[in-house]
């Protein structure tokens, strides 16, 4: 056999991991848009502007995917993500039954 039938795997180069999507990726996805309010569509054309297109069905499935990931520091992040709109602070102080007027908008 001369080789012609075999498949060879070059070596990732340093700090590439085996996935598709690094997790700063996927999380940087899922901030836009549940914290920022930056739809997927919108944010594949980001995407495909800055030359790394990401399709609106893959950004979904690599959310769903890290979101059981995330489920037990999900009640902890809330009032910080929530907190980064206007009035969804006030939302979270009405839901926890808060009074408080230290709290600030921003």
């Amino acid at each position: 056999s001369n080789g012609c039938d075999s498949v060879y795997s070059a070596p990732l180069p340093d700090g590439v991991g085996p996935e598709s999507y690094d997790a700063s990726a996927i999380s940087m996805i899922a901030l836009n848009k549940y914290a920022m309010g930056l739809p997927v569509y919108r944010q594949a054309i980001l995407f495909g502007g800055l030359g790394t297109p990401i399709a609106v069905a893959t950004q979904y499935e690599l959310v769903a995917s890290a979101a059981e990931k995330l489920r037990p520091v999900q009640p902890a992040g809330q009032p910080l993500l929530l907190g980064v709109r206007r009035t969804s602070i006030r939302g979270w102080e009405r839901r926890r039954g808060s009074r408080d007027s230290g709290a600030r908008s921003l």
